[in-house]
């Protein structure tokens, strides 16, 4: 009983890692898009002015 109580807790534990390990990795690709967008408007912005 024991036993499985530990697997159960260390599958548990694995899942919750790879979830967070997931939702980290998806949060950054957000983030480094939203920061790559901003950038290319910038530089239409300015590239429009400089015309």
């Amino acid at each position: 009983m024991k036993f499985s109580f530990q697997s159960y807790k260390f599958l548990f534990l694995r899942l919750f890692v790879s979830t967070l390990y997931h939702f980290l990795m998806l949060a950054t690709i957000i983030q480094n898009l939203k920061i790559t967008i901003f950038f290319l408007l910038l530089k239409n912005y300015l590239s429009v002015y400089d015309l």
